[in-house]
């Protein structure tokens, strides 16, 4: 399987350093009860098993392109079969 570190920009890299065994993931969407913002994780599980989740992917995105990739998102999960 491929290193999913080689494709991520520099600046996740430096947020999220996964361990060189990490080839597959999920990310989690999750809701502030309080305050109602979302944010993105990522989950992994570990050579024993067990789950490990980053928080807070969606802070290493680009503010600018955060609508483009809102948009991005919904016409795949709309459309992938």
């Amino acid at each position: 399987m491929a290193d999913l570190t080689k494709s991520l920009p520099v600046e996740l890299k430096i947020l999220f350093d996964l361990p060189t065994y990490v080839n597959k993931g999920w990310v989690i969407k999750e809701r502030d009860e309080e305050t109602g913002e979302k944010r993105y994780d990522f989950q992994y599980r570990d050579k024993d098993g067990y789950r490990v989740t980053m928080e807070g992917l969606s802070r290493g995105f680009d503010k600018e392109f955060w609508n483009y990739a809102k948009l991005i998102s919904g016409v795949l999960r709309r459309y992938a079969y």
